[in-house]
């Protein structure tokens, strides 16, 4: 659970509650409920305490399980194409994209795809 799991690291940093908040530009209060699962951060604030903590939003929320498998089928028409954990861990990034940098990524693999067919 996400606030046992920000507790133990707070803890293990030996730091308070309010310095955490401090960080996050919060009031402690607000921290505080994410600790006791009266509340759940934002996607940002999520981001936020992942670094803080030096782990990652997979670890915080405890779906790392989730991906350790070798590979994902996903089937696309009559083929069938089968995801590596670098690829899941891709496309998990690309959803937290805002819409404009979604595009920019988009192109830029488009050009290098454009690239790598003429050589």
């Amino acid at each position: 659970m996400l606030a046992d799991k920000l507790r133990a690291l707070r803890e293990e940093y030996n730091i308070t509650q309010k310095q955490v908040a401090d960080l996050l530009n919060i009031d402690r209060s607000t921290y505080s409920y994410y600790e006791t699962g009266k509340s759940c951060p934002t996607l940002d604030t999520l981001v936020r305490l992942a670094r803080i903590f030096g782990t990652s939003t997979d670890e915080l929320l405890d779906v790392k399980s989730t991906f350790q498998e070798p590979s994902s089928t996903v089937s696309v028409g009559p083929s069938v194409v089968v995801l590596s954990f670098n690829e899941k861990n891709l496309v998990l990034k690309y959803r937290q994209l805002p819409a404009p940098l979604k595009q920019s990524v988009d192109e830029f693999l488009d050009d290098q795809l454009s690239q790598s067919h003429k050589e």
